[in-house]
């Protein structure tokens, strides 16, 4: 009987270590007693810049949630409402796959704004009496090349020279490192083709990159750094230089 006792007891503690890995690492405000008959609000961000808590809110609402806004002071709270206490473990694991680590849980009593899809305004046909004026669009080239595999020759960090990145379409890039070891990541394209963003926990926290020079030759550009510990854009500006060129064109001269 002591035997059973103490299998039960190990099968429990091991299945709530399971439970709390698969769980964000801080979770402030305590996770309510299951037999609560309240409504509880999970909240993943506070941000000053709307564009954050955007940022925020798509992430969870790609992952099948329905995040609302609080305003509070001169900060935009990005939320989960209406959980149930029995539901809350399990909209903490979705929030953890989701890339959120830090969650402050309260009772559901606050006034929100529910984020809403615009309804698609009708199309309308339109006909041109004059030839439409033709708007340039930035070279597609400047994608093609960009998006292939370069190798780092020369920089400010020279522990960094002879890595290898490959920036790919899908908006994903695999840093290697002279040991072979990979490091997957996200990028994307700020407002023009001469910034990139780039980030390592889902958009998070992000580092914005200028490139000075990109043609099928050479890459150049300039990172303030990345803290993963902060939300938004990461403003380090430690100015790190980068020169890369194509690992075709490192593979030609080498061969020389």
């Amino acid at each position: 009987m002591k035997r059973n006792i103490v299998f039960i007891y190990l099968l429990f503690l091991s299945m709530f270590c399971f439970s709390q890995q698969n769980m964000p690492g801080k979770i402030y405000g305590g996770i309510p007693n299951a037999n609560s008959t309240k409504l509880y609000e999970i909240q993943v961000g506070a941000f000053k810049i709307i564009e954050n808590a955007d940022d925020y809110a798509l992430i969870l609402k790609q992952g099948g949630l329905n995040p609302v806004y609080e305003e509070y002071l001169d900060f935009t709270r990005v939320k989960i409402t209406g959980i149930t206490a029995p539901e809350i473990r399990s909209y903490l694991v979705k929030i953890k796959q989701l890339g959120f680590d830090e969650v402050i849980i309260r009772e559901d009593t606050t006034q929100y704004t529910v984020i809403e899809e615009p309804d698609p305004e009708p199309e309308e046909e339109i006909i041109f009496e004059e030839e439409p004026e033709i708007i340039t669009e930035p070279p597609k080239i400047d994608r093609d090349i960009f998006c292939r595999t370069w190798r780092i020759v020369n920089s400010d960090k020279t522990e960094y020279i002879g890595y290898f990145m490959l920036f790919s379409n899908d908006g994903s890039y695999l840093i290697t490192n002279t040991k072979g070891e990979t490091t997957v990541a996200k990028w994307r394209w700020d407002k023009q083709l001469t910034t990139f963003e780039y980030t390592h926990d889902n958009w998070r926290s992000y580092g914005r990159v200028d490139i000075s020079e990109l043609d099928k030759n050479s890459l150049i550009f300039t990172d303030p750094g990345f803290n993963i510990l902060g939300n938004g854009y990461s403003a380090l500006r430690k100015d790190v230089l980068f020169e890369l060129v194509p690992i075709e064109n490192f593979q030609q001269d080498t061969s020389e």
